[in-house]
């Protein structure tokens, strides 16, 4: 196991294809999840507008934001899937990358743009389910995390993130180990 576990989407290629998923049509097969914690950590984040299948340019350009300002990258890259683009039309769908960095980074928080930034995310309980390799598409993932949330009367706190464990290079989702993850809090 990692020395810090984060989720996110570890791309060192460029382009990746995430599916739309809705989880109506989701495979019936439950899938296992297991609780993690992810510690505190001080992140450069981008807010992308737009289809997955050109996240990729996004995660260069943070990369590229991050040299300009002699940020070195801490963990692993991490993206937050904001809406559904079931819902809003991909062309809508909103994803945060973030990109974790030294907590030095913080005295440059402000002073980026009005899209990009730095912030600090607290250590957060999260849920996580594995997307296998040759599944197109996340959903029963999905529907792993929020039926473990209503078994155990537990609340999502934000949508969830994805870290891609193996073959991101490729740029073929199908083709791409993941971990999707959710944070939770105890449901009052």
């Amino acid at each position: 196991m990692k020395k810090h576990v984060i989720v996110g989407l570890a791309v060192t290629a460029g382009i990746v294809s995430l599916m739309s998923w809705n989880p109506l049509n989701a495979e019936k097969e439950k899938m296992n999840t297991e609780k993690e914690i992810v510690p505190e950590q001080v992140v450069l984040y981008t807010i992308y507008k737009g289809e997955y299948e050109k996240l990729g340019v996004a995660i260069g350009q943070l990369f590229a934001t991050a040299g300009q300002h002699g940020l070195f990258p801490t963990g692993d890259l991490t993206c937050a899937y904001l809406n559904n683009p079931e819902i809003c039309g991909t062309q809508h769908a909103l994803t945060e990358i973030r990109l974790p960095v030294p907590a030095e980074a913080l005295s440059k928080a402000g002073t980026l743009g009005p899209y990009t930034d730095i912030k600090k995310i607290p250590a957060l309980k999260v849920i996580t389910a594995i997307k296998p390799i040759g599944q197109e598409s996340p959903e029963q993932a999905i529907i792993a995390l929020y039926e473990t949330l209503r078994q155990e009367n537990l609340m999502a706190l934000e949508g969830f993130y994805e870290v891609i464990l193996e073959n991101g290079q490729t740029g073929n989702y199908t083709q791409m180990k993941s971990k999707l993850c959710l944070a939770y809090a105890l449901a009052e």
